[in-house]
């Protein structure tokens, strides 16, 4: 009797809880819904950054909304039952924002003969204030990667990364003192670096041709501005507008990897995509979270903007966002080899 006079005693408590639950997704349909309407304006382009918090927060108020009771009392006409619109609303919604997550990176991609040579790059936007690179290096000598691609290389950071020169004889850098520094360090013999001015800031980018199985494969590194204001949203649609043309007009096998500072249902993104024909590394499964924001809740804002891309005639054979190496940022761990079809795109 004690226990169900407890639980009576907290019912209400309980239901408050549920209903502001159920409102605050109630609130979120809205942005979710506007995250689709990126084509009108950069603001709203931003919204669809957060399709996972938007898939979290309307799972919640699904469930709140299911547990939640009926106002009591008069009965309530059909067309006026609030309860079930904003339940099936909450469901639309929810379907709807599950679909983009589902699709954002397209279907899975076609698979390499088991005995195709693997070439495995890491690339990680290290950032330029993290005070000590020694987890990006261990992470180095596990992976053991073929390329290494670093974004934000400070002239300190580039300083205390020379280790790698024993094990990776080959290397390009352009270090600088704000957020747009580049390297790349590769294994074997021969080579070459083409470091690119992407306009409009001229932000530095690399274009890195190696061979591998016996036939030239390009490499691009880019990191663009992140679009936190409408010239520097248009700043960054330049940029890689620029890298699209670059990686469009040269034959062969292509990566393209990086903080593209855009998520895969981002404009940007999508437009990068088709102008260059290439797949997302991570095609058939989910965007994976590369990105969180500081503080102890930061991975509440968390989102994916680091991407690796591959042109047709390359496989992919891994795919994973390695562990925290002191960055803002997740390393992208990505292996390809060649299809069947050789360097066709």
């Amino acid at each position: 009797m004690i226990l169900a006079s407890e639980a009576s005693a907290h019912a209400p408590v309980i239901q408050y809880l549920l209903t502001r639950l159920r409102s605050l997704a109630v609130l979120a349909c809205v942005p979710t819904l506007l995250g689709f309407l990126g084509g009108s304006g950069w603001i709203l382009d931003l919204f669809a950054h957060f399709r996972w918090q938007y898939g979290w927060t309307l799972t919640v108020g699904i469930l709140a909304a299911v547990l939640c009771e009926r106002p009591r009392g008069r009965a309530v006409p059909r067309k006026l039952d609030w309860h079930a619109w904003t339940l099936g609303t909450l469901l639309a919604v929810w379907m709807v924002n599950a679909y983009a997550l589902v699709a954002a990176n397209g279907p899975a991609p076609s698979e390499a003969p088991a005995s195709a040579a693997r070439l495995r790059l890491l690339v990680v936007n290290i950032y330029l204030d993290n005070p000590d690179p020694a987890a990006l290096l261990a992470l180095i000598e596990r992976e053991s990667p073929d390329v290494i691609g670093i974004l934000e290389l400070t002239p300190e950071l580039g300083a205390r990364l020379t280790t790698l020169d024993d094990r990776y004889p080959n290397s390009h850098r352009a270090p600088r003192d704000d957020s747009f520094g580049i390297g790349v360090w590769w294994r074997g013999t021969g080579g070459a670096v083409e470091q690119i001015s992407s306009p409009p800031l001229e932000f530095p980018s690399v274009h890195l041709r190696i061979a591998f199985d016996g036939s030239p494969l390009h490499i691009w590194l880019t990191h663009p501005i992140p679009p936190m204001s409408a010239q520097m949203y248009a700043a960054r649609a330049e940029h890689l507008r620029d890298v699209a043309t670059r990686i469009a007009a040269e034959p062969g096998a292509q990566v393209l990897a990086g903080d593209l500072n855009a998520s895969p249902w981002s404009i940007a993104y999508r437009e990068l995509r088709t102008a260059t024909g290439m797949r997302d590394a991570g095609a058939g499964s989910l965007p994976r979270l590369t990105w969180q924001g500081g503080g102890a809740l930061g991975w509440l804002l968390a989102i994916p903007i680091d991407h690796a891309l591959v042109t047709a005639g390359l496989a992919v054979s891994e795919y994973r966002i390695g562990p925290d190496i002191g960055s803002d940022h997740r390393p992208v761990i990505v292996s390809v080899a060649r299809t069947q079809h050789g360097s066709v795109r």
